[in-house]
């Protein structure tokens, strides 16, 4: 699975930052062409030191190299059309990500001290003990996938998905993922 963010993390640039994961959905029919999908996934995106150069002072590290981290898990509305051994679907839904950066040189970032309001970096959340952890934030999504049966009960496909956090629903993009599918139907 490739997926890219493209939020504003706290000391780093506007650009997307890039990363690879796994994830797992499993389809439930309620009506034909009516379902359920259940989804999860975890993606790692590597991220490098910041720092902020300025004429007369040596350069201030604003951000710490390591992995951005997102768990996601979600439900959705689904549509899906059997045409022979093709078989696309589209679906849109609700759920949650957490999401984890590297650890704090300034405030606001992970483990680092709350700004004031109680503001901290992207997906992290102010704690009672004014440090920004690892907090729930709440995602909807759509996505459109194709399957192609190669057996009686294996197929194998693609898909695209779009994930909107609606703590910064006017961002956009927010979280993309492309994959390469496996699947088993029974």
């Amino acid at each position: 699975m490739y997926a890219s963010f493209r939020v504003p993390f706290r000391g780093r640039p506007s650009v997307p930052v890039r990363g690879v994961g796994m994830g797992f959905s499993a389809l439930i029919p309620v009506w034909h062409p009516f379902g359920l999908r259940v989804s999860a996934s975890h993606t790692v995106h590597p991220v490098h030191d910041e720092f902020v150069l300025s004429d007369e002072d040596p350069p201030e590290q604003v951000a710490r190299r390591g992995l951005v981290q997102a768990t996601h898990a979600g439900l959705s509305a689904t549509f899906a059309m059997d045409l022979g051994r093709v078989r696309p679907t589209i679906d849109a839904g609700v759920g949650g990500m957490w999401l984890r950066s590297p650890d704090a040189i300034e405030d606001g970032q992970l483990g680092g001290a709350c700004l004031d309001g109680g503001i901290c970096d992207t997906g992290l959340a102010c704690g009672s003990d004014d440090t920004c952890h690892v907090g729930f934030t709440p995602q909807v999504h759509g996505g459109f996938s194709v399957d192609v049966m190669v057996a009686d009960r294996f197929a194998v496909g693609g898909e695209l998905r779009y994930f909107a956090l609606l703590t910064a629903p006017t961002n956009y993009p927010v979280y993309l993922v492309a994959a390469l599918r496996a699947s088993l139907r029974f």
